[in-house]
């Protein structure tokens, strides 16, 4: 997929940037002044509800104040990850056009910066800044250097030997020791983490976030480099390796069927099924799975047996609440269910084999569900519906701002992991609307609040819609800091 590049600012910097990525990128070239923008044609006008479409090879003039929200809407695409070049000729604007464009989700968002007093206001907005006078200075520098000769400008060799990535909370090289890696043709010269460097030793641990610095051969960095950023999917781990059905009523043929589908699609994870007392055995070697005897939830020792087979998934059936908790507001036995074990539940209705993951969107981009939705649809190759379901406008009469602020941020988030996304918005009640949007052959995906009531006012969205759905539901009941 092609990135759109937004450069904001028609002066020579902003002429030469459009020419040099018009080939490899849909360009848009945006200035306050229509005047310079007369070499591209008639300038598009930003008015409420302008959408632009730009092509590969052309370059869409459009004259606007390129700070406003309303303009840097209509440039950003859900369609397409898109990148902003702050080019003008004043850093307070550059700053403030990346700030804004930070905010609506532009990624990377690039800036031109020509005072070194402002270097740090960029870094506080998380720019990318290039500092003009000091790349002039090293460009004369190395020119003298080399007695004429002129060195590229970019560090090393400037053949792509050296490449600098934020490693992600997926990437299979957390937690492990740079020495028990296997670095062939490539090794990690630095690593910054926060405003800290780390000279990488053999003991060295990396963390997510970490920004590293590798060096090798350039025919194979990209490629490894990519791997080692965003790995391969990782889930049941890094819940556990186990997946534990709790057969409740006895054995349960179909938990057991929709626990072996996701066993085939996570790396052939191990089975262990909780039976009645009078079920289990320690072994079954037929079925290839384990059994234990169940404990109800409300045994003190539930959480720790369960927790004992190191589950990284726990699917079970749906359960009613009594009369009296339904009255009462109380958490019912899916709650308590979801509250005592620290992993994810699957309230399962037999979905399998899945068509799609149904993924309703959050304004918490820190929330570990999309993460979760992710590295699903990358294990069972299924493309995320991504469902925003609001009140209707006249009642609440917000704006959709969050909204398309919150579908560019799951967007992007796909489009780094090469999963298919299709954004469906929706208004009415959540857990019927989402209830009607699943099919028999869904995987909904939800993420709730632990140890939360559950009451009319106060419903348990995530749980009651479980109950509703047609579809198998996996809920994540992840800590929230207060």
């Amino acid at each position: 997929m092609n990135t759109n590049v937004v450069i904001v600012g028609a002066g020579n910097a902003g002429h030469e940037l459009a020419a040099r990525l018009r080939s490899r990128h849909p360009v848009i070239l945006v200035d306050i002044d229509a005047s310079h923008l007369t070499p591209y044609g008639p300038p598009v006008v930003i008015e409420q509800g302008t959408a632009i479409s730009p092509r590969l090879g052309t370059i869409i003039p459009v004259a606007a104040d390129a700070s406003s929200r309303l303009v840097q809407r209509a440039l950003l695409s859900v369609e397409a990850s898109s990148t902003l070049i702050a080019a003008t000729g004043n850093d307070e604007v550059n700053i403030e056009v990346g700030k804004v464009a930070k905010e609506l989700g532009f990624d990377p968002v690039i800036a031109v910066q020509h005072s070194d007093h402002n270097e740090t206001n960029f870094r506080r907005e998380g720019i990318i800044s290039f500092n003009r006078s000091k790349i002039v200075a090293e460009y004369i520098e190395q020119t003298i250097q080399y007695k004429g000769a002129v060195a590229p400008l970019c560090i090393g060799l400037g053949k792509g030997e050296l490449l600098e990535l934020c490693i992600s909370e997926m990437s299979p090289i957390l937690g492990q020791p740079l020495r028990q890696l296997s670095l062939h043709q490539f090794r990690i010269a630095a690593i910054f983490r926060g405003n800290e460097l780390i000279v990488p030793m053999g003991d060295t641990v990396l963390m997510p976030k970490d920004r590293v610095l590798f060096v090798g051969d350039p025919a194979v960095l990209a490629s490894i480099t990519e791997y080692l950023r965003i790995g391969t999917p990782r889930f049941p781990m890094p819940y556990g390796p186990t997946l534990v059905t709790l057969e409740w009523e006895g054995p349960d043929e179909g938990l057991l069927a929709e626990a072996s589908h996701f066993s085939a699609a996570c790396d052939a994870a191990p089975v262990c099924r909780g039976l009645p007392s009078d079920q289990s055995a320690s072994k079954d070697p037929e079925k290839q799975a384990r059994s234990f005897a169940l404990l109800p939830i409300g045994h003190s020792g539930f959480q720790e047996r369960v927790k004992s087979e190191r589950p990284g998934l726990v699917l079970t059936k749906a359960s009613m609440k009594s009369v009296l908790e339904r009255v009462l507001g109380l958490r019912g036995p899916d709650a308590r269910l979801c509250d005592t074990l620290d992993v994810p539940i699957l309230i399962s209705r037999g979905s399998i084999p899945y068509n799609r993951i149904i993924f309703p969107i959050s304004a918490d981009e820190d929330s570990p569900g999309l993460g979760l939705a992710i590295d699903l649809a990358r294990r069972f190759s299924l493309p995320i519906i991504a469902v925003h379901v609001d009140l209707p406008q006249f009642i609440t009469g917000e704006h959709d701002d969050a909204l398309h602020e919150d579908v560019v941020h799951v967007k992007r988030m796909c489009d780094l992991f090469h999963v298919p996304m299709e954004h469906v918005h929706l208004e009415g009640n959540p857990i019927e609307r989402l209830a009607d949007l699943t099919g028999p052959q869904d995987l909904l995906v939800v993420t709730r609040r632990r140890k939360r009531s559950d009451s009319f006012l106060h419903p348990d969205v995530a749980l009651r819609t479980a109950l509703s759905a047609r579809c198998s539901v996996l809920v994540l009941s992840p800590e929230h800091e207060d």
